[in-house]
């Protein structure tokens, strides 16, 4: 399915990347990229637009307490420069690292919590997140 990305688009995705995965490496943001691409890829499964998926309750954990994506910080140019180059996409340039994710966690910190839902083999580990297409809740 495309997906039409705006610059509002560039600057939502790049602000939850920065959010999510600002310690990571430029694979590991991209992660973020793609799982929420992926869910807005997802038809009936997720929200069908990038603000959308980003500002649904309860699934980005910056989100929380926040209303608008546009709440969190600004990303670093850096970031933002990573999250432009969706345009590689269109090409057949930008290969998704998560292996079509639409989940993601850092288990030491949801161990930590008591909310890992890592019950399943993640699709792929980058950093510190391991990225998932389904999640059942650990026992």
């Amino acid at each position: 399915r495309s997906i039409k990305i705006s610059a509002e688009d560039i600057d939502a995705l790049a602000r939850i990347m920065h959010a999510e995965a600002g310690n990571q490496s430029d694979t590991g943001k991209l992660g973020v990229l793609f799982t929420v691409l992926n869910r807005v890829a997802s038809p009936g499964q997720f929200r069908d637009s990038i603000r959308s998926v980003i500002e649904q309750p309860n699934q980005f954990e910056p989100m929380n307490g926040r209303k608008s994506v546009f709440d969190l910080p600004a990303a670093p140019d850096s970031t933002r420069q990573l999250a432009a180059a969706l345009a590689q996409l269109t090409a057949g340039q930008l290969a998704d690292p998560t292996n079509g994710a639409t989940f993601f966690q850092n288990v030491s910190i949801t161990n930590q919590r008591g909310t890992n839902f890592a019950a399943t083999e993640p699709v792929a580990v980058i950093g510190d997140h391991s990225f998932y297409r389904v999640i059942r809740l650990a026992p």
